[in-house]
């Protein structure tokens, strides 16, 4: 058991924040002991920050963690560390998210919004005795977190592999070129809810009532195959975990299993892939939980830090 987790006067405060809706989450003695949590629409930042500051303020917490969508600074050297760097978001970008919320006089855990649900997936999924996994969040956007020998992945930034191309599917719709403002048709711009919606020209929030034998999810399962794939032979992870909105549609598992595995092709001679892909491409355990979960490991991880 980590150092602190399990005392019972401890309170841990997360901060999920994402496109559409930022999460507030506070836990008692663990990470995943959730006792209050708020959800947060996001509007300007001076308009969410307000209300979040308010709601955190009614709190005595030790630590805090942010999850931020992205692009995000992660270099601590950096004169922008812990800000939201290039989003398209309006109003968003280059703000100073961790100074937003210093006036708590905490320690601050600072991660994206995929790798800090990749550690609470590593840290609490029950994925057996791994060193490594992958977390892919597919709803108003998409993105990937990378674990590696227990600690997230960071380099120039941070991995970015929701902007990564694919070939193109044999039965996609003929006129549809993808909807991301950067890339057009990248994984995000051909796979985001947004996009599978514009492909039926329904809201987003209609999803759930298309029926499992639709057509599109072949089309979606073949871009999200040669993410896994590509996932595979780059980073080599233990699991692949895959979350978000988009992924309620539980049909999508075991196509995706199946087409990255042909895709595959015995490449990879590992039995994880070869004979138990079921336990190598897995929905999260914490399912709508997983963000706040891993911002609150966040807290948890910088507050035995500050106390080093």
């Amino acid at each position: 058991m980590h150092k602190f987790v399990g005392k019972k006067s401890l309170y841990f405060a997360g901060i999920e924040a994402g496109g559409t809706t930022f999460v507030a989450t506070i836990a008692k003695a663990h990470p995943t002991n959730i006792i209050e949590q708020k959800e947060f629409p996001t509007l300007t930042p001076h308009k969410t920050v307000s209300a979040i500051n308010d709601w955190l303020g009614k709190f005595d917490f030790q630590a805090l963690g942010i999850a931020s969508f992205g692009p995000v600074d992660l270099d601590k050297k950096s004169k922008t560390y812990g800000h939201i760097t290039t989003t398209p978001k309006p109003n968003w970008g280059y703000f100073d998210i961790i100074g937003a919320f210093k006036k708590f006089g905490v320690p601050i855990g600072f991660e994206t919004d995929v790798n800090a649900a990749a550690m609470g997936e590593f840290a609490y999924g029950g994925h057996g005795n791994i060193n490594s996994c992958a977390y892919v969040t597919a709803g108003t956007g998409i993105g990937v977190g990378a674990i590696c020998d227990g600690k997230p992945v960071h380099g120039l930034m941070h991995p970015e592999l929701g902007h990564c191309y694919s070939p193109r599917a044999e039965n996609e719709y003929e006129n549809f070129k993808g909807t991301c403002p950067r890339h057009s048709s990248c994984l995000e711009g051909m796979c985001n809810a947004g996009a599978i919606s514009h492909r039926l020209n329904i809201h987003p929030s209609k999803l759930p009532q298309v029926s499992d034998d639709h057509e599109i999810w072949d089309i979606v399962s073949h871009y999200f195959s040669h993410l896994c794939t590509t996932i595979t032979l780059s980073y080599s992870p233990n699991v692949i975990i895959l979350g978000g909105g988009v992924f309620k549609r539980e049909i999508l598992y075991d196509k995706i299993r199946k087409k990255t595995s042909q895709l595959l092709n015995g490449y990879v001679g590992k039995k994880e892939i070869l004979d138990n892909i079921d336990s190598y491409i897995v929905p999260p355990k914490y399912r709508s939980l997983c963000g706040a979960v891993g911002s609150l490991e966040l807290a948890r991880i910088v507050l035995e830090q500050s106390l080093h």
